[in-house]
């Protein structure tokens, strides 16, 4: 009812039917097709649509067939604009800004919006003669659509997802799988001995495999090579599945408990959808091992950082092609249900690769937004955002600060705050920079030479509070509409 209300969408009959759950595509045609605004946001809105690939609505006007939200924007084609007119609804008495703030869920898939003082630089998200307001439009339909479609998407997978669990007992393997990898390379799968001592507990009790046995692989056919990286709680292998070059994620032998491993099967299951997942294969679940194709251009720090070797340099259209790629990787977190934040935003965790730009990465310490035990520790203060860094608190919009400091280093390719000095001129301490982030005296720094409308977004990003902060959805919207102008 808060979407239907807001005046800039009085005339448009979208909003109507996106309520419903049914489209009418005669009547999009002769009404939303032909008013600006209406088309705009139509139109406008195939990146944001297409996060949920195959997510459709049914078209009363062709007897119920399905319409993908993402084709949306060619029912209006070539069709003229007789309104130009933006606003035609009365005047509103509070000028406050509508801020999407959803949670769906089976049980109440409507989102829940939240009134905002109104901002300046929140208006200055793009360019003038009502662009802020298309940005808004555009944002909040993208938003309901995410909605209908995380709500359709989780009733389905619920309803394919048996409630069995497997009981995993100390020593257990399935008959069709073999410890040992086969091929050249001799990397076998880690131990499922603990240093830690606690080796029987990690591998007896209850974990639910039912949503891992879709996408398993037999951990036969996959071949570790060698190790790419290591980190507090597992290694990335380059490996090889059949003849194809992969990556592949393994736990440390030091972190196979059962809450461990329950982690590991949620980061899994998020991969599916931001990285590039090919599957999972174990022999037992402490063997458990995630498959993603192989990113074979590193990570977004790397590339950046100037070195020697490669004198690698991103151009401008790059740059926006994966700031992009890295929004939309937050849409899909943050429309989860329930919402899930990934609290460790940074350079080092967006892989590139020629064919597929930008992915994000490396959920192992990814939380929902229902976890009592959100606190800090987990992160590199660099890309952490204030309220994290004072009071260890994360929030969806907490990932959004951080991507405004990724935007800085799209920018200039430097590591966050290097370029800055102290009265001495030295560089500023880890504590100096926590303690002006947090007092926000201190932001990353742009080039001069960088677009206003980048350095905008970034700086809205980066704002000292939370709901001056723009969301996902708002930030893919505005670089999609900049990235097809380039």
């Amino acid at each position: 009812n808060a979407l239907l209300q807001r005046p800039e969408y009085v005339n448009c009959d979208f909003p109507k039917q996106f309520a419903s759950g049914k489209l009418d595509s005669r009547r999009l045609k002769a009404i939303d097709c032909t008013l600006k605004l209406c088309k705009t946001v139509i139109k406008g809105n195939k990146n944001a649509f297409s996060v949920f690939p195959g997510c459709s609505l049914p078209d009363t006007a062709s007897g119920n067939t399905p319409v993908e939200l993402a084709t949306l924007s060619s029912l209006c084609t070539d069709i003229s604009i007789v309104d130009t007119g933006v606003v035609t609804g009365p005047p509103s008495s509070s000028p406050s800004a509508i801020v999407p703030a959803f949670s769906p869920s089976p049980s109440n898939p409507s989102p829940v919006y939240l009134a905002t003082p109104p901002s300046s630089t929140r208006s200055t998200l793009d360019a003038p003669n009502n662009t802020g307001i298309l940005v808004a439009a555009g944002a909040s339909i993208a938003v309901l659509a995410l909605v209908i479609c995380g709500y359709v998407y989780m009733r389905t997978r619920r309803k394919h997802t048996t409630s069995a669990f497997a009981r995993v007992e100390d020593g257990e393997r399935t008959d069709d799988q073999q410890t040992h990898h086969k091929g050249d390379p001799t990397s076998v799968a880690p131990s499922t001995t603990s240093s830690t001592g606690d080796s029987s507990y990690a591998v007896t009790g209850e974990l639910d495999l039912a949503e891992m046995e879709r996408h398993r692989i037999p951990a036969a056919n996959v071949v570790l090579v060698k190790t790419l990286a290591s980190g507090a709680f597992g290694q990335v292998w380059l490996g090889q599945l059949n003849s194809r070059q992969v990556a592949v994620k393994t736990l440390l032998t030091t972190c196979t408990t059962k809450s461990d491993l329950q982690k590991f099967m949620c980061e899994i299951a998020l991969c599916e959808y931001v990285v590039s997942f090919i599957g999972v294969a174990w022999t037992r679940p402490t063997d458990m091992m995630l498959i993603t194709d192989f990113m074979d251009g590193g990570d977004l720090r790397s590339a950046l950082q100037p070195n020697l070797e490669t004198h690698r340099r991103l151009t401008w259209k790059m740059k926006v092609q994966i700031a992009h790629r890295i929004a939309e990787g937050l849409v899909y977190l943050h429309s989860m249900v329930p919402k899930v934040i990934h609290r460790d935003l940074k350079s080092r965790n967006v892989l590139l690769d020629s064919v597929q730009g930008a992915k994000i990465t490396d959920f192992g310490i990814s939380r929902e937004t229902n976890d009592a035990t959100m606190t800090a520790g987990i992160g590199t203060y660099r890309w952490m955002a204030p309220e994290v860094l004072r009071d260890g608190h994360y929030s969806e919009l907490s990932d959004l600060f951080s991507f405004g400091v990724i935007l800085a280093e799209l920018d200039t390719e430097i590591l966050p705050y290097s370029d800055l000095r102290n009265d001495k001129g030295n560089l500023l301490t880890d504590t100096t920079i926590m303690a002006k982030v947090m007092a926000g005296q201190l932001r990353p720094t742009h080039a001069p030479q960088c677009p206003d409308w980048f350095v905008t977004l970034g700086r809205n990003c980066t704002a000292l509070h939370q709901m001056d902060r723009p969301t996902a959805v708002e930030v893919a919207y505005v670089l999609g509409q900049h990235l097809s102008k380039l």
